[in-house]
């Protein structure tokens, strides 16, 4: 089998469900530009992850990231999975969506910001987003 693969991913402003459970995003964004900095701001990521291992489990990680790499501002460490094998599709095609929603997240610094996802421990990809206060030239 080869390697799971990050088909899908968004920074917004939060999540919602519709009824049958499905997460939106709401605001999606390409940059944050919280009032001031340092700030405490809230967004949510939502990325989708195929050709991922079926009938077994598997771990998925995800980090936020500050722009000198000093700090992991998020780290929601192992977070165990197992997706079950949906017969009508390949393996490749095997996968899922992952919503996540951010309250009151430290951004110390304007700069490039780096989330990252992991499964089974190793990184599968990196997605940057720029943070500019609005108060600073």
């Amino acid at each position: 089998m080869s390697k799971p693969y990050v088909s899908l991913f968004v920074y917004g402003e939060s999540i919602e469900h519709d009824p049958t459970g499905k997460p939106k995003i709401v605001g999606p964004m390409h940059l944050f530009t919280p009032q001031f900095i340092p700030s405490m701001y809230s967004f949510a990521v939502v990325f989708g992850l195929m050709n991922v291992p079926t009938d077994t489990e598997f771990t998925v990680r995800y980090k936020f990231i500050s722009p000198d790499k000093s700090q992991t501002l998020i780290d929601t460490k192992d977070i165990k999975v197992n997706i079950k094998k949906d017969p009508n599709l390949s393996p490749e095609l095997q996968g899922f969506i992952a919503a996540l929603d951010f309250r009151n997240t430290a951004l110390p610094q304007n700069g490039t910001y780096l989330s990252q996802v992991l499964v089974n421990g190793e990184c599968i990809g990196e997605f940057p987003i720029i943070v500019k206060g609005r108060e600073q030239k």
